[in-house]
């Protein structure tokens, strides 16, 4: 909404401001000028407020409105301004008295520096300064500011900003005491993490160095801040063996760590059973290492709490007892490209909340026992059992899938009928399979009926293929839209009415009026190009079809074949219609 342009409004919520505890006014279009009609700065008004919660988010404010902010409210406690145009004063910033959250998110501090502490209130908890393009330039260390370390200060919010060095770490350690919370993720931090991190934050309760540069290897040190709770260090560039990271450590935070997350990096090494310290995990992701070795029921059977688990894109092997029933209930569970075959994991059975599902490229054989089906049903966002080697029929349940979840079973061996629940999917891949035909997905059983319309919605389908089907009536307008179909069978059915104009030749509008011999001599063009068409469509419809159909080199190369041939007819035929109107 709005209220920048609309003064009427501006002064109605004026009045009302006396006797509010929380206004927000996010997204408004409120410029400076806006926010001193509506706080009317320049009477006594501070004294009279009750205000303490303030969002101002996403307008179009300046620093200007920030240093008002701190003459208008001495109950201010939490204050809004991400999304504006905030650039703070290098030797001033607005001071908060009671203020304990501001958000300053989304705005460009790029030459802001922060000589010592954040001098915005000695009451300050939460500072959140993501997305601000600040640079290690922006954290200067002084001696003489350093006796401002703050004791406040809970929670600082850093990451998508533009910080490279480990200074800022050195920043971190001289001016704050009691962080519970340090997000520092996507920045560019290179090298080591230092030393003397676990000693100078050991208040820590969540910690944030995802999708950085670091490097060295895992410190094994975070084991010993005995608060935290929450450890981000993906997509990093960090080594070492995984077993020493896990038996060097104390872990005194053992009965409280609950989240660990050290995928996408260059890890080695197996997962020792002495991974049962963490048993109160309730979230582990370490997919994309380089692991290998086994992880048998020994390894996991005490974690009742584990809710993800994320091991794919490694070279472990799940070897689970058949009749082995896990005390975990998981959510997310992801083995892509780990060895989990030959045979399907029964342990399944067991998981009933499952939501998200990545057994693709494990190396599994044979049929799906039937109870898995029943399964998928409640995999709200991702289902993928894709590149393994599964065999046989899928049964046709009375099982609905969630709308908005993807359905991945490509590259198996499945054959027959595609069953109808399957439809329920957003996203449905199936290709490289041996289904026998494609009539469950367009229509119900025994009641083939017409193409339907819906087809059309398809703008990327390339091929089409509805032959012998027994479809009636004509071929659906709304095919048209397919702009990308290059290969179109609707032969062997019952269809009707003429064959529609926009199945290469494009309609040619005349920009002037012809003579009558220009007019015989352009009917007959038409008629042998209309003949030469008809022939081509003819020897190429019946000659490549049968070959097409079953061999699929062939098909890719018509398919490139037909790009080439469409380009030359387009150009041929422009340069002669051209040719015959000029």
């Amino acid at each position: 909404m709005s209220l920048g342009n609309s003064r009427h409004w501006l002064q109605m919520i004026r009045k009302h401001i006396p006797n509010l505890t929380e206004l927000s006014l996010s997204d408004c279009s409120l410029s400076d000028n806006d926010v001193q009609l509506l706080f009317h700065i320049h009477s006594n008004y501070s004294s009279t407020t009750s205000l303490t919660i303030l969002d101002l988010s996403d307008n179009m404010l300046t620093s200007f409105t920030f240093q008002l902010l701190s003459n208008f409210s001495s109950n201010l406690r939490e204050l809004s301004l991400s999304s504006n145009n905030i650039v703070l004063s290098q030797s001033h910033y607005p001071n908060f008295p009671s203020l304990v959250s501001l958000d300053l998110s989304y705005n460009n501090l790029t030459s802001s520096v922060f000589q010592g502490n954040f001098n915005f209130g000695s009451n300050l908890e939460m500072l959140d300064l993501s997305n601000c393009s600040l640079t290690d330039t922006s954290f200067l260390v002084s001696s003489t500011s350093i006796v401002n370390s703050s004791s406040s200060l809970v929670r600082l919010d850093l990451y998508f900003n533009l910080l490279t060095s480990s200074n800022i770490f050195h920043w971190i350690f001289n001016f704050t005491l009691n962080l519970h919370t340090l997000s520092l993720g996507d920045n560019l931090l290179e090298g080591p993490v230092p030393l003397g991190f676990d000693k100078a934050m050991n208040s820590l309760k969540y910690l944030d160095l995802s999708h950085n540069n670091l490097q060295g290897e895992i410190p094994h040190f975070f084991g010993n801040i005995c608060t935290l709770q929450t450890l981000y260090l993906s997509y990093n560039n960090l080594s070492g063996d995984f077993s020493r990271f896990i038996q060097n450590s104390s872990w005194c935070n053992r009965h409280i760590f609950q989240e660990l997350d050290l995928s996408y990096n260059q890890i080695t090494g197996v997962i020792p059973k002495s991974i049962r310290v963490l048993s109160e995990l309730e979230y582990l992701y370490l997919e994309g290492n380089s692991l290998k070795g086994e992880i048998t029921e020994s390894h996991l059977k005490g974690f009742s709490k584990l809710k993800d688990l994320i091991l794919s894109h490694s070279s472990i092997s799940i070897k689970f007892f058949p009749g082995w029933i896990p005390p975990f209930q998981l959510i997310y569970l992801s083995l892509a490209s780990c060895k989990l075959g030959p045979n399907f994991p029964s342990w399944l059975h067991t998981q009933n909340y499952l939501q998200y599902l990545d057994i693709s490229n494990a190396g599994i054989h044979g049929s799906v026992p039937e109870w898995f089906w029943y399964k998928i049903q409640f995999l709200e966002f991702y289902f993928n059992m894709s590149h393994n080697h599964f065999t046989g029929a899928i049964p046709n349940l009375s099982l609905r899938l969630p709308n908005g979840g993807s359905t991945d079973l490509s590259s198996n061996k499945f054959e027959g009928v595609i069953p109808s629940f399957l439809l329920h999917s957003s996203s449905l891949i199936l290709s490289e399979n041996k289904f026998s035909n494609v009539s469950s997905l367009l229509c119900q059983e025994n009641n083939i009926g017409k193409i339907p319309p819906s087809l059309g919605s398809l703008v990327k389908l390339e091929a089409l293929v509805l032959r012998s089907n027994g479809f009636i009536g004509k071929l659906p307008s709304s095919l048209k839209n397919c702009t990308s179909l290059l290969l179109l069978d609707v032969s062997e059915n019952l269809l009707s009415g003429p064959i529609p104009s926009w199945i290469d030749m494009p309609e040619v509008k005349p920009e002037e009026p012809t003579t009558h011999d220009d007019a015989d001599d352009n009917s007959g063009f038409y008629e042998a190009l209309h003949m030469s068409l008809g022939f081509g469509f003819f020897t190429g419809f019946w000659g490549l079809l049968g070959p097409l159909l079953f061999w699929r080199s062939w098909r890719i190369a018509y398919l490139r074949f037909l790009n080439k041939v469409a380009d030359y007819i387009y150009v041929t035929v422009a340069v002669y219609v051209a040719k015959f109107y000029k």
